[in-house]
């Protein structure tokens, strides 16, 4: 006698019934987008299809299309072209805003569907709290702000980037995501690289004449030797690769463990990066490399005995060159006199008091303070700050230089909360802990500490993470949330 179970249909497999949704919703799409407009539809059609495709690609392997994730929001945000101020604060949206909104969207779709299928789930951090805090104030101050447009888009990019952190550290681990990330950044640097010496063309910064390639410093065309990708500002070429270079700096140090990576692989990609932070000659990007080697010898060094020793080397040092040497400033115009090469190459030509006012930027500082203090509290709402600039410092190239002063002056002091207070969370080591670590945890922590140092030091002469998402959002984001699993227990 035939069991019931034994006369009742086959139940269809979820990969197979998943696809055949997928193929035919897709055929319809296109279809009806061929008929109605053949050019527009089609490619919104084509647009949906490629959603169709990740959303099939993550429902099966979400960790694989997790590892994609920050590298397409990487990508998503470069600066491709030059884009026009006021077209940018009008909200005219063209091809590379359509490709980076595709690029955001398609991320999302992925952290979705990974922690639906990976059913995952955790309590947020406190740190976490906050930048949910800042995602939904930056939303809420579309009620006051003047391009309530582009806020609305671009707070809705700065939630994908925290989910996609949450997602990723979560399901993949903290230390494997942080390395996913540099990986990402670093394949990204070297191909945009090789693409600019290639193609020259391709750069807004680098000039191809006479069978000669001349590096630009400005896209009018006067020469200095600068180097850069597409339409990206040098200074940002530099944090971007050195960001990179101090993941594969630390995958060369020995934290006690015995682990130093591959090392002709580290080495490779190190020099690589160091050779593009150089031929950019920006000097906040090296003064931040500066900054987050430090820390990485820091955290080398935290249960060496040697740090025993260093710590008094080091005061008796600066107190030493505090009494009895000359200031650094003062060298620095000595050697402006006698056309030194470091001064040379620090002054860039431009004379000793440009450098000192920051290239003006002290200047365009002292005219955003009164700006700040006339509305303290809340500021004029997230990324206002472009169009209050060009009607108020007619001067002002649309941003603030810096990045606290950035945040103020569109969220004020309760925006400034939200976004510094996390970050300062993982700049600020925890010590008594941090000694007793094993040494792979200290590792990750040193990259986390390293990278933000890197990236907070640029952004005191730039608005960088404050203003539109890229990478220094992602990469802060990510630290984030793998320190909090890391001092959660989690060493994945």
């Amino acid at each position: 006698m035939m069991t019931s179970r034994a006369i009742m249909a086959p139940r269809p497999p979820l990969r197979e019934l998943w696809l055949g949704i997928v193929m035919l919703f897709g055929a319809v799409v296109l279809s009806a987008a061929l008929v109605k407009r053949p050019f527009e539809m089609g490619s919104l059609a084509l647009a949906s299809l490629a959603m169709m495709a990740v959303g099939t690609v993550t429902f099966f392997w979400p960790k694989h299309a997790l590892r994609l994730a920050f590298g397409i929001l990487v990508v998503g945000s470069m600066r491709l072209r030059e884009r026009d101020a006021l077209a940018s604060v009008a909200g005219v949206i063209d091809a590379q805003i359509m490709f980076e909104l595709g690029c955001y969207g398609a991320v999302c779709l992925i952290a979705v569907i990974a922690l639906f299928r990976s059913r995952y789930w955790r309590r947020v951090s406190i740190p976490e709290g906050l930048l949910i805090g800042f995602v939904l104030l930056a939303f809420i101050s579309t009620a006051w702000t003047p391009v309530a447009k582009i806020a609305v888009v671009r707070t809705a990019q700065v939630a994908i980037v925290l989910l996609v952190s949450y997602a990723a550290t979560g399901i993949l681990g903290p230390t494997r995501a942080l390395r996913v990330l540099f990986v990402s950044l670093t394949a990204i640097a070297l191909t945009a690289s090789a693409i600019t010496v290639l193609v020259p063309s391709t750069s807004l910064w680098v000039s191809a004449s006479a069978g000669a390639v001349k590096f630009l410093n400005n896209p009018d065309g006067v020469a200095s030797g600068r180097f850069a990708w597409f339409a990206m500002h040098p200074s940002t070429i530099g944090t971007f690769t050195a960001a990179a270079a101090l993941y594969w700096m630390a995958e060369l140090m020995d934290f006690g463990d015995g682990k130093r990576g591959s090392r002709r692989v580290s080495w490779i990609a190190l020099l690589l990066l160091l050779c593009v932070v150089f031929a950019a000659k920006s000097r906040g990007p090296m003064a931040a490399l500066f900054a987050g080697t430090c820390v990485l010898v820091f955290w080398r060094i935290i249960r060496s005995r040697t740090l025993v020793i260093l710590v008094p080397l080091v005061a008796a040092f600066l107190l030493v060159a505090v009494v009895a040497m000359p200031s650094p400033l003062e060298l620095l115009q000595e050697g402006e006199a006698v056309q030194n090469p470091i001064a040379a190459f620090l002054l860039r030509d431009e004379g000793f008091s440009t450098f000192m006012t920051l290239n003006g930027r002290t200047e365009l500082w002292a005219a955003i303070i009164p700006l700040i203090v006339s509305r303290p509290v809340l500021g004029y709402g997230y990324l206002a700050g472009r169009l209050v600039l060009m009607d108020k410092v007619l001067w002002s190239p649309g941003h603030a230089h810096n990045a606290l002063i950035q945040t103020l002056l569109d969220l004020g002091a309760v925006g400034m909360l939200f976004l510094w207070v996390p970050i300062a969370t993982i700049l600020i080591p925890r010590l008594p802990g941090a000694v007793t670590q094993a040494a792979h945890v200290r590792r990750a922590q040193a990259v986390i500490g390293a990278v933000a140092a890197c990236v907070v030091a640029h952004s005191m002469a730039d608005a960088s993470f404050a203003s539109y998402p890229g990478f220094e959002l992602v990469s802060l984001f990510a630290c984030i949330s793998a320190i909090s699993l890391l001092r959660r227990g989690d060493v994945r």
